[in-house]
């Protein structure tokens, strides 16, 4: 599967710094969470 980001978490991913930040990445974290759906069911 091709999976297609939106503007939106293209430029927070951008914005991370390379460098590891706790509370940043935590930040990211909290607002864009730690999984997707790529597929579903009905």
């Amino acid at each position: 599967n091709n999976l297609t980001l939106n503007e939106y978490v293209k430029e927070a991913i951008s914005l991370l710094p390379a460098t590891y930040d706790a509370s940043i990445y935590s930040d990211f974290m909290d607002t864009w969470g730690t999984h997707i759906a790529v597929s579903t069911l009905i």
